[in-house]
Formats: structure tokens, C-alpha cells, sequence
């Protein structure tokens, strides 16, 4: 990761969240949910020279927010002319993480984003797809990557 022009994004990192019945969020990711936020809490940030946070689940709010220390991402900041790179991670693998760069990728050609996807979490209901297509879509316009420590993301090729 360089410094300068690399940021890390974290989607949907809720802190804690209801079970909400209509997005099939189970009672269960209330313990896993802010599992995955300590682990990139406790192994990404402190390597991660620039986080942010952004919410893009269906317009449900979470009821906390994942450590408020990391800002929210903003367009300022993904349209300034420094930021080459973003490491995309936190929830869910092959919904909102995907939503959000589809989208950011539209806005911001000159960023490249990536999934790291040893900082993901399916979604539940996922689970029953069988394959890796339930998280990988079958196309090739997403790139990915896995942390593999002290502030090294690797790409990888699927």
C-alpha cells in the first residue's frame, strides 16, 4: 500500500446492527458482524495510512457506526488527483461492496478499486449458492486482493 495515494474503504462496518427481516440479517451477525470490524480494526488500520467508512446497504442506518475514529468517504476525496487505489472491504461479499465500486468505479475512472477479500464477510443468505460465483460475479471488471500483512495487499487472479 503506498501512503500517498492508496486508501482503504470499509462498507457497511456496522459496530453493532437489529436483525432486520427484509435484508436477511440474522441474529447471529451480531456476533460476527463486529468480529471482522476488530480483526481490520486491529490488523489493517494500523498499517493503513488513510480509512474511511461508507454506508451502502438499502438504506438501513446502522445503530452504531464502526469505531467513529475513520471519517466517512466523500467525493471530495475519491476526486482528488491523488488517490490512485482503494482497498475495498467489510460487508457483504457480492452485494454492498460491489454496489458501492460499481458505482464508484462510474464516478472516479481514475481510481483502481479492489476487493480484498480476506476482509469480507457473505452474506447469510448467500450461503446456499453453491460455487464461488455467489460472491464472484461472472464478469471481469472487479479486481481482488487478499492482506497478507504489514500494509501488503496481493492481488490475485480468478
Amino acid at each position: 500500500m503506498h501512503p500517498e495515494t492508496d486508501l482503504v474503504v470499509i462498507v457497511d462496518a456496522w459496530e453493532s446492527i437489529n436483525p432486520i427481516q427484509h435484508t436477511g440479517i440474522h441474529i447471529y451477525m451480531r456476533k460476527t458482524h463486529p468480529q471482522l470490524c476488530k480483526l481490520i480494526d486491529q490488523l489493517v488500520a494500523p498499517k493503513a495510512n488513510k480509512m474511511y467508512t461508507v454506508y451502502n446497504s438499502s438504506g438501513d442506518k446502522p445503530v452504531n457506526g464502526f469505531l467513529n475514529q475513520y471519517p466517512q468517504i466523500t467525493d471530495a476525496i475519491l476526486s482528488s488527483d491523488h488517490v490512485e487505489r482503494v482497498w475495498v472491504m467489510g460487508f457483504h461479499l457480492g452485494r454492498c461492496i460491489e454496489g458501492w465500486i460499481s458505482t464508484s468505479m462510474q464516478m472516479y475512472s481514475h481510481i483502481e478499486f479492489s476487493i480484498v477479500i480476506n476482509c469480507c464477510m457473505p452474506h447469510p443468505e448467500d450461503f446456499c449458492i453453491p460455487g464461488p460465483e455467489r460472491y464472484f460475479p461472472d464478469d471481469e471488471k472487479f479486481n481482488y486482493s487478499v492482506y497478507s500483512g504489514n500494509g501488503i495487499f496481493a492481488p490475485i487472479y480468478l
